[in-house]
């Protein structure tokens, strides 16, 4: 009875002693858990988004806003409202988008999103007209909040079921440079990518087919004597994920840190390189505006802007005559687009936004000193200025400093008051 006693005792003991360690063992991979979270980057989330086309006698806008589940990337629901301008008359309609997830899970210092997204779309009245499936996205990130892979599958409504939009994967060194890409579409290609000293030099693009890895063409990139680097790496990853947007030709040719003085593109021909172009983009660093970049080839022209956070602010695009620009505001980034937070109190807003004839500028600053207003367009040319005003209040009829009426697009006001200096970015209709 005694030996049963004291097997009883050391049984319990045992017990005890694999529960506390168990507790230990609980608390210790709960605080390694919340110090990985602590130190997980979170990507910035697009917030607020405004559209505006035009071709011919036919406008339209639309005007954007996203929601999140608390402080994770999950995007929950977004709500649009369009509204379309034609010669023959006006009118609007109002879009619901809800985004339900399957899952979010946190793997390692990596986290895994996946969501199906489907929209209701709204009458005038207010009444459900219709019903619509939309994608299914899953993308990984990583540690540094930087997208490593990703796939969205689009509603077929003749198989009644998803297919494959596009898939891509994204590899980065111990440099952190992004050095190879995989995406597959409509094709599957691969991206290598050559560093030396964090500067891009080469990007050999190979088409995929049927486990045969074909060279397609080659980029090589040539710097001035002293190059300048980009306060940022533009992030396109970020636009991808939450934009939903196919846009990896830019992610292949741009040199994410440094300004290229020149790009050259080669093809594969014959089994050699052959010289092809001296590719048409231009990509400069303006701190009036931010990042800005442009391909333009025959009619098309294409141009993104990004603030120095490295999150696309600016997408414009003309194509054969139809304009589109698009503004974008993300949550990482401070209410002046390129990141210079003004004094407390300070406080600049242009409206209406957008605007067609007159726009109205107020400045709200405890300070009394003068204060400079410059308007730039997307290349980061002055178009018109007022300098040591001391009127918080402006109005600009949209004209340039030869009185010349400005194109339609997207512009940025700059207020510098002393040594604080504000951004706003808006859109000027014809």
């Amino acid at each position: 009875m005694a030996g049963f006693t004291d097997q009883g005792i050391g049984d319990t003991n045992m017990k005890g002693f694999i529960l506390k360690n168990m507790l230990i063992l609980i608390l210790f991979l709960a605080v390694v858990s919340w110090l990985a979270a602590a130190e997980r980057v979170q990507p910035s989330r697009i917030l607020y988004s405004f559209l505006h086309s035009e071709f011919q006698d036919y406008s339209d806008s639309t005007s954007m806003s996203y929601q999140y589940e608390n402080d994770t990337s999950l995007l929950l629901e977004f709500m649009d409202y369009l509204w379309i301008m034609h010669s023959s008359g006006t009118y609007g309609r109002v879009y619901t988008r809800n985004l339900y997830t399957n899952t979010i899970e946190y793997s390692g210092d990596n986290i895994e999103i996946d969501y199906c997204m489907y929209y209701y779309e709204y009458s005038l009245e207010g009444a459900i007209a219709d019903t619509v499936n939309v994608s299914h996205v899953s993308y990984t990130l990583d540690s540094q909040g930087r997208t490593v892979a990703y796939q969205q599958d689009n509603w077929n409504d003749t198989t009644n079921s998803y297919s494959l939009y596009f898939k891509q994967f994204r590899h980065f060194n111990a440099e952190g440079e992004l050095d190879s890409m995989f995406v597959e579409g409509q094709h599957q290609k691969y991206f290598k990518r050559i560093f030396n000293n964090g500067m891009l030099q080469s990007t050999t693009v190979y088409a995929l087919d049927n486990g045969i890895s074909t060279p397609e063409h080659r980029y090589t990139y040539s710097y001035a004597e002293h190059p300048a680097q980009y306060p940022a790496s533009i992030r396109f990853d970020n636009y991808t994920t939450q934009i939903g947007e196919y846009v990896f030709e830019w992610e292949t040719i741009f040199n994410p840190d440094w300004l290229t003085s020149s790009i050259v593109q080669e093809d594969w021909t014959n089994d050699s390189w052959v010289e092809s172009i001296h590719f048409p983009y231009d990509v400069h660093y303006n701190q009036n505006i931010g990042i800005t970049f442009s391909k333009e080839e025959g009619a098309n022209l294409d141009s993104f802007v990004a603030n120095s956070r490295g999150d696309i602010i600016v997408k414009s695009s003309d194509h054969s005559g139809l304009t589109k620009h698009t503004s974008y505001s993300w949550d990482n980034s401070t209410p002046n687009e390129d990141n210079i937070a003004p004094p407390v109190g300070n406080a600049v807003n242009v409206y209406p936004n957008p605007f067609i004839n007159h726009l109205n500028i107020t400045f709200d600053s405890k300070d009394n000193a003068p204060a400079d207003y410059s308007i730039y367009n997307l290349k980061g040319q002055l178009v018109c200025r007022w300098l040591q005003q001391t009127t918080k209040q402006l109005s600009w009829d949209g004209s340039d400093r030869d009185n010349q009426a400005v194109a339609s697009g997207v512009y940025f006001l700059r207020v510098k008051q002393g040594s604080a200096t504000t951004i706003r970015k808006f859109i000027k209709l014809q």
